[in-house]
């Protein structure tokens, strides 16, 4: 066909694969690049069962695994169908580009860093090389409204898709380097995991050489902001509503303080517990202890969140019955999804007790 453009989804851009050949060069470009970050370290004092230097070889150890997988593949002919070259792309516009942030950079001593590596976002970065390597750099195009959402990491990755020659003109193409002329390592007052006091920890929370910067990223971006296109914005009114912890989350918090003191003296090996897990138990106490492993056929909390989001809806809900007013409630955990109790449902529940009519009730 003469096509002008073929439209598709992130998963079926995935599928077309590069060469076997273009493959193998990125990964080992990968590990290269790794192995060079891993000397920098060492060459800056740290020691070899250092933090920072396992941090990094745990990510070179990934991409050599992935190697020796695609080796194996294309020693039993499974990479099958046309590749992305064959194929004839000569131009590539990502829309929602902030969904392939997610490259691996090799933090080393710059804490708080993205070290996992989404397929998804090495596979994108593969074929925006090989379209650099035929001339064609200047067609490829990323939309998105966020292009920085976690770590600062995020604003290499967008650089290292969309203008690595100045990076390596700059000699900033590994993280490390980046990192050491554009931003500040700070301490911050975290709370702590388990949420049972704070912490100090230092993080990658501040940039410096910023007009530099700028300049080296309004070399590839074209910025709107709210103020070019003047979009109506209603007022945003916060209103937290505190609800009292009850004595069975109190015990729960205080097992889970327990369990934070056991991970960091190494009593417990990290497949079993670790601080991530005990993070996701805090935030299920949070919303009702019940959706703890062990604890599914507790009672609900009388008084919780679940409860007070009850009556403010029902209120809401009462208020504006004669315009026919429409609410929208926010729960990204204890989902439908679950297959058990979960408080998409509690709250339907108890909304229906207060008088509001299922089926003006919906979950999307």
């Amino acid at each position: 066909g003469d096509w002008d453009a073929v439209i598709v989804g992130f998963s079926r851009f995935e599928k077309l694969q590069m060469s076997y050949g273009a493959q193998k060069a990125a990964l080992t470009a990968r590990i290269d690049e790794l192995e060079e970050s891993r000397l920098m370290e060492l060459e800056d004092g740290a020691g070899e069962k250092d933090f920072s230097v396992k941090q990094i070889e745990g990510v070179r150890d990934k991409f050599k695994s992935k190697l020796q997988s695609l080796e194996k593949r294309n020693a039993s002919k499974t990479l099958e169908g046309a590749t992305f070259e064959e194929v004839g792309c000569d131009a590539i516009f990502v829309d929602e580009a902030h969904y392939f942030k997610n490259l691996a950079v090799s933090g080393g001593s710059v804490p708080g860093m993205q070290t996992s590596d989404a397929a998804k976002c090495e596979d994108l970065l593969m074929k925006c090389e090989y379209l650099r390597g035929n001339g064609r750099g200047s067609n490829i195009v990323f939309a998105t409204g966020t292009p920085v959402t976690n770590t600062m990491a995020e604003l290499y990755n967008m650089q290292r898709y969309l203008a690595p020659g100045t990076l390596k003109a700059q000699g900033l193409d590994t993280f490390a380097a980046w990192a050491g002329a554009y931003g500040q390592v700070v301490p911050t007052v975290e709370l702590k995991p388990e949420g049972n006091g704070f912490q100090v920890r230092q993080r990658f929370a501040r940039f410096q050489n910023l007009p530099e910067l700028m300049n080296a990223v309004k070399q590839f971006t074209d910025m709107i902001t709210n103020d070019d296109i003047q979009l109506p914005l209603p007022e945003l009114e916060q209103v937290p509503v505190p609800v009292p912890i009850t004595d069975r989350q109190k015990e729960e918090m205080e097992e889970l303080s327990d369990r934070a003191d056991r991970v960091r003296d190494g009593d417990v090996p990290p497949e079993d517990d670790n601080l991530l897990k005990i993070t996701g138990d805090g935030r299920k106490i949070a919303l009702d202890p019940k959706l703890l492993k062990g604890h599914e056929n507790d009672r609900p909390l009388e008084n919780g969140k679940i409860q007070a989001c009850t009556e403010n809806v029902a209120r809401i809900w009462q208020e504006e019955t004669p315009r026919l007013g429409t609410q929208l409630v926010f729960c990204d955990s204890s989902t439908p999804a679950s297959g058990g109790w979960n408080a998409y449902q509690d709250l339907k529940d108890r909304l229906v007790a207060l008088g509001v009519p299922a089926e003006q009730i919906a979950f999307v």
